[in-house]
């Protein structure tokens, strides 16, 4: 959707920057050491930043324009119908490529500095506001428009949308595009964090014992569905019960302490285990 895929296009970034910590921690290195002419490190310079550049362009940018073209109401989150702008057509095409890219560096940047946390922030903190609108909206009416696959639905709304929703034009193409884009994700930032894992020399036999693509491809699912996910649902509903300012205030105390808390912060366990980075 027009709204969310800034969002999106960020997280995607972010988190294939996340994936590939390791290995963008040691070209930085080297180049610290004067390696390769000085420029292994640059963030811009590295497979890891072309692949997710790849990815952008040829897999996410389209599908978003093909939706926009084919259900523009829906897209849109039924603001508009088929008078849209052929400019916004034109810079949604294009956010969705740059936002990517600037997930990458705003990423790569916590990592340069040490954090490979910070850095997991950046994508399950774009992947909270991305849900965020899709659930709440800026009028309460989020997940009203996302399952509503046409205007006609979303203006007469009932719950019954949401179960025809599934079978509907949109969410069958959805299925299809997902055919291509959750595997292409999945495999890359498992293979990845996989990878660096394997290349750390601080990780013990017993640790290495935990590295499996499958269980980091789960863990992955969880930062995106429970911690992201999970915080905008109940945002949203702290919001709905108390008001705008006192929702927000309670979700910020709520979120401090059991999402990002140091010693039972569910985002700090979900992204040590997936990385086994023990410095968080």
């Amino acid at each position: 959707m027009v709204q969310v895929d800034i969002f999106w296009s960020y997280a995607l970034g972010a988190g294939y920057a996340v994936a590939a910590a390791r290995q963008l921690k040691t070209m930085e290195e080297t180049k610290n050491a004067g390696g390769d002419s000085g420029r292994a490190g640059a963030p811009f310079i590295n497979k890891y930043f072309v692949f997710s550049l790849f990815y952008a362009a040829v897999f996410f940018a389209p599908s978003g324009v093909y939706l926009l073209w084919r259900f523009t109401s829906w897209e849109t989150m039924h603001v508009w119908n088929s008078n849209i702008n052929p400019l916004l057509v034109a810079v949604f095409a294009v956010t969705n490529v740059t936002q990517s890219i600037l997930g990458f560096w705003m990423a790569c940047r916590c990592i340069k500095a040490g954090s490979g946390f910070r850095a997991y922030i950046h994508m399950t903190g774009a992947y909270f506001l991305m849900f965020f609108i899709l659930v709440h909206g800026w009028d309460g009416s989020g997940y009203r428009r996302f399952f509503s696959a046409t205007p006609e639905e979303y203006q007469s709304w009932q719950s019954a949308n949401v179960a025809e929703w599934f079978s509907s034009d949109v969410a069958l193409t959805l299925y299809i595009m997902g055919i291509f884009l959750i595997p292409a994700l999945l495999v890359a930032v498992s293979g990845w964090i996989k990878n660096g894992c394997e290349r750390e020399s601080k990780i013990d036999e017993e640790e290495a014992g935990e590295i499996g693509r499958t269980r980091i491809m789960a863990l992955f699912l969880v930062s995106v569905f429970v911690c992201s996910l999970g915080s905008a649902i109940i945002c949203s509903l702290l919001i709905r019960a108390t008001g705008w300012i006192v929702g927000i205030i309670l979700f910020a105390v709520f979120a401090r302490l059991l999402i990002l808390g140091r010693r039972a912060g569910l985002c700090r366990m979900v992204y040590s285990a997936m990385t086994l980075d023990r410095h968080v």
